[in-house]
């Protein structure tokens, strides 16, 4: 499913205005596997705005990205993705 996120957010660009783009969709931060798409939202405002007037359209690009939309889940939740930590530069020069 890689990418699907990505031509989700592309589908929604060309849909929604700008702002709405901007306030609503892009804070959504993405964690993607084979079978499932976790959408993490900043607050419960964010997520509750979401949850009421885009997700449906998103389970609606989902289902046309992937190949077995009966199997594919679609979870909403407050949260924040945990990044990898940068390792820090080594110096070769010392």
């Amino acid at each position: 499913m890689v990418g699907t996120w990505q031509r989700c957010l592309d589908r929604l660009a060309s849909e929604l205005s700008i702002q709405q783009f901007n306030t609503w969709i892009r804070p959504l931060q993405a964690i993607e596997d084979d079978s499932s798409l976790r959408l993490l939202a900043p607050n419960r405002f964010v997520l509750d705005w979401v949850n009421t007037r885009f997700l449906d359209r998103i389970h609606q690009i989902i289902a046309d990205e992937v190949n077995d939309p009966a199997a594919h889940q679609v979870r909403l939740e407050i949260g924040e993705a945990v990044l990898a930590p940068t390792p820090e530069p080594v110096n070769l020069l010392s």
